[in-house]
């Protein structure tokens, strides 16, 4: 007992100090890679990835980090996730909404909330390139505010602060991943798994039921 308790000790003290510390990343690195080139366990990262989102966190109470305020009714806000799509994207997506027969909103929500319990992130997404990678391809971001291919789906609050964590945690921004849930499902790759999620009291009610904290991994196309 006494061992098991400090090996967690151990464990916990080493996460924070990768999480205070800027570990060295090469292009296209993943958790295992960087692992063997720096002698920790690969899953070391995730949790110096939780423990760096709880310390970005800390720095902003509620009110000011999330930017919205507590619903009348004492009940916890909607928050409104926005992207904006290529038009060749946006059309493929407003094909694909009609042809389920499902509003937009419906399937955006319902591919983050999937997307947000997978325990892995595409090494692509760490690029830092604010743009689409679509069929096998680069497709550059729209940057028109209000246009007419602007994307956009309400979530609780339990999502909105599992996004954000996981955001920090993995150093990318929340648009990358909310991009990633759309390409994913427009792609087929969710098509035999995706839980429709038809309005908000049909997502998880606590952030910790979604993965705040991935593995990068490179992945097969």
């Amino acid at each position: 007992m006494a061992d098991e308790r400090a090996v967690a000790d151990f464990r916990r003290w080493l996460a924070i100090k990768l999480a205070s510390s800027r570990w060295p990343v090469h292009r296209g690195d993943t958790d295992e890679t960087m692992g063997k080139r720096l002698g920790v366990q690969p899953e070391m990262f995730a949790e110096a990835r939780i423990v760096r989102a709880q310390m970005a966190l800390s720095k902003f109470d509620g009110r000011r980090r999330l930017g919205m305020p507590k619903a009348a009714d004492g009940k916890r806000p909607r928050y409104m996730i926005f992207i904006e799509p290529p038009e060749d994207i946006a059309l493929d997506w407003r094909a694909y909404a009609k042809q389920r027969d499902m509003a937009s909103a419906v399937l955006f929500r319902s591919a983050l909330h999937h997307v947000m319990q997978l325990t892995w992130q595409p090494v692509d997404l760490h690029s830092g390139r604010k743009a689409w990678r679509y069929k096998g391809r680069w497709v550059g971001q729209t940057k028109i505010r209000d246009h007419d291919y602007r994307m956009k789906t309400e979530v609780n609050h339990a999502l909105y602060t599992a996004l954000t964590e996981r955001a920090l945690a993995s150093g990318v921004s929340s648009g990358a991943i909310a991009r990633w849930s759309v390409i994913l499902l427009l792609e087929g790759r969710l098509e035999k798994t995706l839980w429709i999620v038809p309005n908000l009291g049909s997502l998880y009610k606590d952030p910790a039921e979604y993965c705040r904290a991935p593995e990068i991994k490179r992945i097969k196309e």
